[in-house]
């Protein structure tokens, strides 16, 4: 499922890049980004929390997509390293971003009290611990897609939440 809504998303992000490169000389940047929000950040994040556990040949394209059409806002040439081009734009590369909202979704299931299952069969111990406030990540069966599924990640990224003081 993830391969194809990735590739479904990189063929629909390609002709907004051409867009925005024709486009880039009649409007400011603060319109570009605009754009590329409303246009090419909100197709990434659609469901990101779910084929964010993909492999990270499969997310790869996107982030080169994304960089891509950065670069093309801000008028940088292309060997533009990462770090200076999400540095400049002050845009969080996408797979923060993935991080990040899968642990929104962990956080919202708690908060709203969703129907997530796995959520809600936690043990309390007798004693307080210092890791209470962590959820219990589940077992995983094979290292190989256990540690990429989508609970095992998202419930990781949430227990690296630091803590209100």
């Amino acid at each position: 499922m993830g391969d194809i809504h990735i590739a479904k998303v990189k063929s629909t992000i390609l002709p907004v890049l051409g867009l925005i490169f024709r486009i880039k000389g009649y409007l400011r940047v603060k319109h570009l980004k605009k754009i590329y929000y409303s246009l090419i950040h909100s197709r990434l994040m659609y469901l990101a929390p779910l084929w964010g556990c993909a492999t990270h040949c499969l997310i790869k394209p996107l982030q080169i997509l994304q960089r891509r059409a950065i670069q093309i806002i801000f008028n940088m040439p292309i060997r533009t390293s990462s770090a200076q081009v999400y540095n400049t734009s002050q845009i969080l590369p996408i797979s923060v971003c993935i991080d990040s909202s899968s642990a929104v979704l962990v956080y919202r299931s708690l908060l709203y009290n969703l129907h997530i299952t796995y959520l809600f069969q936690r043990r309390y111990p007798a004693y307080q611990l210092r890791t209470d406030s962590h959820l219990p990540r589940p077992q995983v069966k094979t290292s190989h897609y256990g540690l990429d599924a989508v609970v095992y990640k998202s419930i990781t990224e949430y227990n690296n939440l630091p803590l209100d003081p």
